[in-house]
C-alpha cells in the first residue's frame, strides 16, 4: 500500500508541474519563452565547455530548454508538495519504535555477550 501511494503521490506532482508549466505559457508566455532561450543558452555552454562531442550530441538530442525548464517545474512542484505534506503531517505519525523489538529478531543479539 505505502509503494501505491509513493507512486500515486510522484504521479500526482508531475502533473501538478506539467499544470503550472502550461498555465506559466498562458498567463506569462514571454517570461516563458526567455526562461526557455536562457535554458537553451546555459546549456549549449555547459555542454561546449565541458562534455566531449561524441556525449554532446546525445545529450544535447535529449536535454533541451524546454525539456529542463519543464523538469524545473516539476521539481519545484514535488518540492512545493513535499513541504505542505511536511506541514500537514499528511505521510501520517510514525509509531514510537518498540524498544524490545531487537529481542524478537534473530539478528537482534548479534554479537552482544549474554
Amino acid at each position: 500500500m505505502g509503494m501505491f501511494l509513493s507512486s500515486a503521490s510522484f504521479f500526482f506532482t508531475v502533473i501538478v508541474g506539467v499544470a503550472a508549466f502550461v498555465l506559466a505559457a498562458i498567463h506569462a508566455p514571454t517570461e516563458l519563452k526567455q526562461l526557455i532561450d536562457a535554458a537553451n543558452v546555459a546549456l549549449n555552454n555547459f555542454l561546449s565547455s565541458y562534455v566531449e562531442d561524441r556525449y554532446s550530441v546525445l545529450i544535447g538530442f535529449v536535454f533541451d530548454g524546454k525539456n529542463v525548464v519543464l523538469m524545473g517545474f516539476i521539481l519545484a512542484a514535488r518540492l512545493l508538495m513535499s513541504i505542505i505534506g511536511s506541514i500537514l503531517n499528511l505521510g501520517g505519525a510514525q509509531p514510537a519504535p518498540n524498544p524490545d523489538a531487537r529481542t524478537t529478531v534473530g539478528w537482534g543479539l548479534w554479537g552482544r555477550r549474554r
